[in-house]
């Protein structure tokens, strides 16, 4: 794991999970397809894909692009995607085994073989 420097994060949106459902990803999932393949997930599990829902998941990733969202530089009432990004540090992993955690709304490449989970309802 490589470090830059002094960097903190805050995560500021949570949930309390008791147990997580979880199905096996059986086929390699492009970035650009990732919220959909999410919501698919979500949807054979019970939930509601136009509803936020919590998920976790594990496996290797390729060449993942993620972003550290900096709140000292998000523009005061920016809520949106594009003000997040604006305010972030963008990085993109190389193959590393990863945990991705995350809450999906229908407003993220993930492998096959890697776990994907939800609360159990």
């Amino acid at each position: 794991m490589e470090v830059y420097g002094a960097v903190g994060a805050t995560l500021l949106v949570t949930a309390s999970v008791a147990e997580w459902s979880e199905a096996i990803i059986q086929q390699d999932i492009d970035f650009a397809e990732l919220d959909e393949k999410i919501a698919d997930f979500a949807a054979a599990a019970g939930f509601d894909p136009l509803q936020r829902l919590p998920f976790l998941i594990e496996g290797k990733v390729q060449d993942f692009p993620y972003h550290i969202i900096d709140g000292s530089k998000l523009v005061a009432g920016g809520t949106s995607h594009q003000d997040h990004l604006a305010a972030s540090i963008q990085v993109s992993a190389g193959t590393t085994d990863a945990t991705l955690i995350g809450f999906y709304s229908d407003h993220a490449m993930i492998p096959a073989g890697s776990t994907i989970r939800f609360p159990l309802k």
